[in-house]
């Protein structure tokens, strides 16, 4: 991994959790902490992030936190964990036996799957990671919509994709993001972004599901707005100024 490719692996990292120890990057990385130390303080010369004690945290000045490099389902899997199962567990409520549901694609999403594996559903998704989730529930009628395939996600994609989705009928949509802000959510791809658009559209009722860490970031293409959407569900860790800003937008779960 060259050397630019790396810091912006750690910028994304600490972004993505809040903060990150050099213990910990330099075991995702396979990095000598030596090496980490050196970046983090590059880094957090320029104000990519913000150096601590033992590692670094994401720098947040009240400007727009953008990702810098869009990281993989394995990198993500680790991050956040318990705030993602919050959210899934939050968003399983409104979901009843006999549901056409629909699960995007994400961490968020692979959560969700695992958290209604006890209920009578039809699942639709275009993630073969939550596919593969959901395949393995008893009660489950797994549906996968197949298309172009993006192995830093696991979706499927483009114009196959999206002709299945014009033909579904969905009551349930729940699309995780990589950003939320001013209202707009964001993704890393306009693809990904795309389909995740025509889904929610399709759908009767539609849910964005993201953890807190998301709010007040913004990624590279902004596919939905909140006020289209029924409610964000996110977990505990949301500020309360950050929830009376989204509650301008939307009714706001967790």
């Amino acid at each position: 991994m060259l050397k630019t490719e790396r810091q912006d692996t750690i910028v994304a990292l600490v972004n993505e959790a809040g903060s990150a120890t050099v213990t910990d990057i330099s075991k995702r990385l396979g990095v000598s902490p030596m090496t980490i130390r050196r970046d983090l303080d590059e880094l957090s010369s320029i104000g990519a992030l913000v150096r601590i004690h033992g590692g670094a945290q994401r720098a947040d000045d009240g400007s727009i936190a953008m990702l810098v490099k869009e990281l993989t389902n394995t990198e993500k899997e680790s991050v956040r964990s318990d705030e993602k199962a919050q959210v899934a567990k939050a968003a399983a409520m409104l979901i009843s036996n006999g549901d056409n549901i629909f699960v995007g694609a994400g961490t968020t999403g692979q959560a969700l799957a695992r958290a209604v594996s006890d209920m009578k559903l039809r699942a639709i998704t275009n993630s073969l990671t939550v596919f593969n989730i959901l395949k393995e529930a008893r009660n489950i009628e797994p549906v996968l919509i197949g298309g172009d395939y993006r192995p830093t996600t696991g979706a499927f994609v483009g114009p196959m994709a999206e002709l299945v989705g014009k033909s579904i009928g969905i009551d349930k949509a729940f699309v995780g993001v990589n950003g939320i802000y001013d209202g707009a959510v964001s993704t890393s791809n306009s693809a990904e972004g795309s389909i995740q658009r025509l889904i929610l559209d399709r759908s009767s009722k539609r849910y964005i599901i993201a953890d807190s860490s998301k709010v007040g970031r913004r990624d590279f293409f902004d596919f939905y707005h909140l006020s289209k959407i029924d409610a964000l569900i996110t977990d505990a860790g949301l500020e309360t100024e950050q929830r009376i800003a989204l509650e301008g937008f939307v009714k706001v779960l967790s």
